[in-house]
């Protein structure tokens, strides 16, 4: 799998499908086996609506990329985890 291809459609993805309340968007790629990871990292703690709008965002990610063989979803207050690539980061107002 092309990891600029899943990179760019990623972005385009988790950009159409999330709340205000998402601090940071980030993604783990795992090719030796074939997995994928995608966190949505909050302001506050989660809603539902983040919960099902990462969702959604996965299963669009699986539609484009069938090679995809185990996937998994996370949304947590904070901020993503060193090892994963972020994808969106929201803008901080000063």
């Amino acid at each position: 799998m092309d990891s600029d291809e899943m990179l760019t459609a990623v972005h385009a993805i988790v950009d159409r499908n999330r709340t205000d309340n998402v601090r940071e968007a980030a993604f783990r790629w795992a090719a030796s086996e074939c997995r994928l990871d995608l966190g949505y990292y909050t302001q506050s703690a989660p809603t539902p609506d983040d919960a099902e709008l990462c969702e959604l965002s996965l299963a669009e990610i699986l539609g484009e990329f069938p090679g995809i063989k185990a996937a998994s979803t996370e949304q947590k207050e904070g901020l993503a985890p060193a090892d994963m690539q972020v994808v969106y980061r929201k803008k901080e107002v000063r």
